[in-house]
């Protein structure tokens, strides 16, 4: 690895602390080492632009709109980074990185309220909501509240509360508090309860549904 390549890592980096912290904590199909490569350089990018837009607002608080000029902001060095001569402008890694925290839960925030999936579909743009089957946007809706599982193959019904969901490998997973099991083909007979109940099933061998708490609470 070359010594521009080591630089340009460097400057990258807030775009890897972005990336990184919107992989732990947002539920998302895996991503390809294209899409998180695109992902770090455009959170990149994104953290400096956030920076820049920053020493914009600071100088036009400080001299007023009146005697605001364009000239006299700060421009980053990284904007001009393209050398093997160039210097790592590390307070400027150092702030962005900083700014990519924020970004990271910006976006975080965005994707959890779902915002962009509800704007597209009111200005019927897009009829596609979210990455998930209607499974697992049922399941995401009432989590914590109770439900019931069929499962369909297995002659099952769970009644229960989901505390965790997720789709991987074409397999809905559930994690099931206070579930009661039932034999479908004997008079919905129970089985069994359990505190906890882990379940991994294709969504097509699953039918979900919202039901009451069975203790009447």
């Amino acid at each position: 690895m070359d010594e521009l390549s080591i630089k340009m890592i460097m400057i990258l980096f807030p775009g890897i602390i972005t990336t990184m912290l919107l992989d732990k904590i947002i539920e998302h199909k895996p991503w390809s080492s294209f899409k998180y490569s695109l992902f770090i350089v455009f959170n990149g990018v994104m953290s400096y632009a956030i920076l820049q837009f920053y020493y914009m607002a600071e100088l036009l608080i400080e001299v007023e709109r009146i005697n605001f000029s364009i000239e006299n902001v700060k421009i980053l060095s990284v904007w001009d980074f393209n050398s093997d001569k160039a210097q790592i402008p590390y307070q400027e890694v150092i702030k962005a990185g900083i700014a990519s925290l924020f970004w990271g839960l910006l976006l975080s925030f965005i994707e959890h309220k779902e915002w962009l999936s509800s704007i597209l579909l009111k200005l019927n743009i897009s009829s596609k909501y979210g990455n998930y089957s209607t499974n697992y946007q049922l399941l995401k809706l009432k989590r914590n509240d109770w439900i019931d599982i069929t499962i369909w193959d297995k002659d099952l019904f769970i009644r229960g509360i989901v505390v965790s969901i997720n789709e991987l490998n074409g397999l809905c997973e559930l994690c099931i508090n206070n579930a009661e099991v039932f034999s479908m083909s004997k008079d919905m007979k129970s089985l069994y309860k359990a505190e906890y109940i882990s379940i991994s099933e294709p969504p097509n061998n699953l039918i979900i549904s919202t039901t009451q708490d069975p203790t009447g609470e």
